[in-house]
């Protein structure tokens, strides 16, 4: 059986060779050449018209034209037409049923680990546990043709291996008929209600990390400023909650977060506001719950029974054992302060319930690795503490790139072990160390923006300023101010920070193949690594794609090998991801 080219090239040197025409290109037609070059030498000596009236393809490369532009073109009709000088000299009616046995690819990315071959669709969202062939089809140049594709990898696999690879990555979506468009660009959804409020309610802390990325609590702001360690006032806090309850629309929940500096340092505003959002939120029919980032050291028992009473969630700072807590996380006369923050926790976890209690450890240049942090906030008790790099590079604690590149060890260990171990503790384990791309996998949508700032949530500063989140208060950037709590959010300019973060938009994410599940770095991270809004975050991405691919890595290899845990951890959020297989694992009917 002649391949897909002989077939094309065949009538047309037998049609050339056999006509008079103006500039022959009798010493051009040889036996071995193919269709694509037949074409495009036609295109340089004679005027080929794609009927019916299509543009004559880009010029660009030998011979003139790119070849797999042009049978792109001629895919969409039932035949085309050789003309010179405007008269028509034959018609080949059959192109476009062979020109059909040729594929692109989608865009992807291929990766390696433990010996494993994965494919990952970047527009789809979609990875695929791929075999030796699969990779070597992948691999070759557009249009992919069948019989191309067995000459030139016979070497190394059969005829039937390959066809099989073809197919199999038909049927998956990653080859699609040439002249078919190939998957579009995602496109986040409007987001309309703002739900989620941050209230900055003490720009001021009570101790002084030596990496803090707020100025050990000053924010940046000069000593001789009113703003010098500022406290919100329950003015600027009421007006912030009531633009909270205006901007979320028609949704049925919303919820406030305080944060600081040490947001317990004004803890009198901070009860009057809960019940003041509680009282909103019974006017308008809304639910509302609560949640705090503090540093434990002015928890006590009164105030653990009032978070309990008003549906509060706690993140907790501290960096694992207490000589690397007391090294980074000092009080104002210099002392660590681990037994300080440490104190309240056992009440704290049995008030609230562990699930809603979490503790945040930082990663810097002399805890690079995080494991013995992980061990020791474990046996305090918490259950699902999070382990994240310091912001910024100042040399003295500042992430290296050898000090990633061990993380990214520690990481492929963990995700190893992870595959082995019972359902509990891959749970527990992934949600810890996987979660910020797990769940952006299985629901088969894309992450543009990192978060939810400027889409679901706003900050609001000690002045009334409406930012993006709080983290960004200490940021000086012109793009970061979207308005004030007095006289309202500016939508336009919410469009347009979303516009500028948007990782199709970013110099330093709109190439990246991980940018759908990263979302690009945190905007305050890019400002604070001193770089700008339209950057990425530098050092902190060689983690980053590393712990994507290891997340992609855990995602297929559950799936092919421990389907029933796969369900178990993500059962209906992984419909969308899954598409024919959800009817394997019967989703719909599963509760």
């Amino acid at each position: 059986m002649k391949s897909c080219s002989q077939q094309v090239a065949d009538p047309l040197r037998a049609y050339l060779l056999n006509q008079s025409v103006k500039n022959p290109v009798k010493d051009f037609i040889k036996p071995s050449n193919t269709a694509s070059t037949c074409l495009s030498i036609l295109i340089i000596r004679l005027e080929l018209t794609i009927q019916p009236g299509l543009r004559r393809p880009t010029k660009g490369c030998a011979g003139g034209v790119r070849p797999p532009h042009t049978l792109l073109w001629v895919s969409h009709y039932e035949g085309f037409s050789l003309s010179s000088h405007g008269k028509r000299l034959h018609t080949f009616p059959k192109v476009n049923a062979m020109v059909q046995e040729a594929w692109n690819k989608v865009k992807l990315h291929l990766f390696e680990f433990e010996g494993d071959m994965i494919v990952f669709d970047i527009y789809r969202g979609r990875p695929y546990l791929i075999e030796p062939a699969d990779k070597a089809v992948l691999q070759m140049r557009v249009p992919i043709g069948e019989a191309r594709a067995i000459r030139q990898l016979g070497v190394q696999f059969s005829e039937e291996a390959v066809r099989n690879s073809i197919q199999k990555l038909k049927d998956w979506g990653l080859l699609l008929p040439v002249g078919d468009p190939l998957p579009d660009q995602p496109q986040e959804p409007d987001y309309p209600e703002i739900t989620h409020l941050e209230l900055n309610i003490a720009e001021d802390c009570n101790i002084r990390c030596i990496y803090c990325c707020v100025g050990q609590g000053s924010f940046g702001v000069d000593q001789s400023s009113d703003r010098m360690r500022a406290k919100m006032s329950w003015d600027v806090a009421r007006r912030s909650i009531d633009l909270l309850f205006e901007e979320s629309l028609d949704s049925p929940e919303v919820h406030i977060r305080f944060f600081g500096g040490e947001p317990m340092m004004n803890w009198a505003v901070i009860q009057k506001g809960v019940l003041y959002a509680e009282e909103k939120a019974h006017q308008t029919g809304k639910g509302v719950s609560f949640s705090i980032v503090t540093n434990g050291i002015l928890l006590h028992e009164q105030v653990i029974n009032f978070m309990k009473e008003h549906n509060f969630s706690v993140q907790i700072s501290i960096d694992g054992t207490q000589k690397m807590h007391d090294a980074f996380r000092v009080g104002i006369d210099g002392k660590g302060t681990y037994e300080k923050a440490t104190a309240y926790v056992p009440q704290l976890l049995e008030a609230l319930g562990p699930e809603n209690v979490r503790a945040r450890a930082t990663l810097t240049h002399f805890n690079p690795d995080g494991l013995e942090a992980f061990d020791h906030l474990r046996g305090l008790g918490f259950t699902n503490p999070r382990i994240k790099p310091v912001t910024g590079n100042d040399p003295a604690y500042g992430m290296t790139v050898k000090d990633y590149l061990h993380v990214n060890k520690i990481y492929g260990v963990l995700a190893k072990h992870l595959l082995e171990s019972d359902p509990d503790e891959v749970a527990i384990y992934i949600n810890l160390f996987f979660n910020d791309y797990m769940p952006v996998l299985m629901s088969g949508q894309a992450r543009k923006p990192p978060c939810g700032a400027a889409r679901q949530m706003i900050g609001a500063s000690t002045d009334g300023t409406i930012l993006p989140c709080t983290d960004m208060v200490a940021r000086d950037h012109e793009a970061l101010w979207l308005g004030d709590v007095f006289t309202g959010l500016q939508r336009d300019r919410k469009h347009k920070f979303l516009e500028i973060v948007d990782v199709d938009n970013k110099i330093g994410c709109r190439k990246c193949w991980a940018r759908y599940l990263c979302g690009g770095a945190c905007a305050s991270v890019e400002l604070g690594n001193e770089g700008g809004l339209e950057q990425n975050a530098g050092r902190e991405c060689i983690w980053i794609r590393h712990v994507i691919e290891l997340s992609l890595w855990l995602y297929v290899k559950m799936l092919n090998e421990r389907p029933e845990l796969f369900y178990e951890l993500y059962g209906n959020s992984a419909k969308s991801v899954l598409g024919p297989l959800a009817e394997v694992f019967a989703i719909d009917e599963r509760s």
